[in-house]
């Protein structure tokens, strides 16, 4: 992996920062806000997933180059009532296929909200006995429900200390997180979103013709990474 310092100490600065009231939220997502980094901050963090041995590791698992679709840093922060939104039991519905880094910008703890997933081969069959489906009402599954068919033996936390980085396919496999309960609490992490350059398998995010970080492409020089961001390569052949 690259050096993850610099990653971190962004991370670190963002949330010694924020709070609810600023950020963007998505999905009425009370607990969580993104879009606090700068572009040069958002920049570092493509530094690193533009890196070629991680590029190596998405194409080679997607079956082709893959396209950066988001690349950014989280926070999640305690609020009071129920579990909502992504922090109940859901697999992604970005595209058929997708690749997600995960930074770790200070040490989470089981007191921190850690993400947790079930293996894919379970979950798949866990979205069969469920009747799940990838939007509508039957997106998000109960704890209650997910534990008459996932034993907590079979829930994997990802624990680490600062830097610690890890890739999971959030499609395939049922994940949550974000579940920080103490009011002293809050983490953050960076994600970067790999994803196949496909119109087909991405409706809703190239649905414009251009990729999400098309606009970032020009600050790189090199063509592959370009391409990666979304910067269309097919006229040099032609």
């Amino acid at each position: 992996m690259p050096n993850l310092e610099r990653v971190c100490q962004i991370g670190q600065g963002i949330i010694a920062a924020s709070s609810l009231d600023s950020g963007e939220v998505s999905g009425n997502k009370k607990f969580s806000r993104f879009r606090l980094a700068t572009v040069e901050e958002r920049l570092e963090l493509l530094r690193v997933a533009l890196d070629r041995r991680l590029l190596a590791m998405a194409a080679s698992y997607l079956g082709v180059l893959p396209v950066i679709t988001e690349a950014d840093f989280y926070c999640s922060f305690p609020v009071d009532g129920p579990f909502t939104k992504s922090q109940l039991w859901h697999c992604d519905d970005d595209a058929r296929d997708v690749l997600k880094i995960f930074i770790y910008c200070d040490d989470v703890t089981p007191d921190d909200g850690p993400f947790e997933l079930v293996q894919p081969e379970l979950s798949k069959r866990t979205r069969s006995a469920v009747g799940y489906r990838y939007a509508g009402r039957r997106y998000r599954v109960s704890d209650a429900a997910m534990s008459q068919h996932v034993p907590d033996s079979q829930v994997v936390p990802i624990l680490g200390s600062r830097g610690t980085a890890f890739v999971v396919d959030t499609v395939r496999c049922f994940h949550r997180g974000s579940r920080i309960v103490n009011k002293d609490r809050r983490r953050i992490a960076a994600m970067v979103c790999f994803c196949p350059p496909s119109g087909l398998t991405l409706p809703r995010r190239l649905a414009s013709g251009r990729a999400p970080l098309d606009g970032l492409a020009d600050q790189f020089s090199g063509e592959l990474e370009r391409a990666v961001l979304g910067r269309a390569v097919a006229h040099k052949w032609i």
